[in-house]
């Protein structure tokens, strides 16, 4: 995406507004979720971190998880509903949530 939006700004973001168009069909027509990952950027001159794709991205997913390396991991979960915040591991065998917060 970073090398084709150096290119052509319109058409990474074309397709890349596309391709979530495509995952959130796919999700509710097979009534599966899908999780994408992507990677996030200091949003300089404000608050917390911006992922990389902008508005594209935060507004074609329906809930944002923010994962943060802490001790022991933290996970926040974010649009639409309020803010909350849990401690987890994540190990070989699967995540492990430790304490949930309001």
């Amino acid at each position: 995406y970073r090398l084709y939006l150096q290119k052509n700004s319109y058409g990474a973001n074309l397709c890349l507004k596309k391709q979530l168009r495509i995952l959130n069909e796919i999700a509710k027509e097979l009534h599966i979720p899908v999780i994408v990952t992507n990677q996030v950027y200091n949003n300089i001159g404000g608050l917390g971190v911006r992922p990389v794709g902008g508005d594209i991205v935060f507004n074609n997913c329906q809930t944002w998880i923010e994962l943060q390396k802490e001790p022991k991991g933290r996970l926040i979960l974010k649009k639409p509903q309020p803010e909350k915040t849990m401690s987890i591991e994540i190990r070989a065998k699967g995540v492990k949530r430790l304490i949930f917060k309001e």
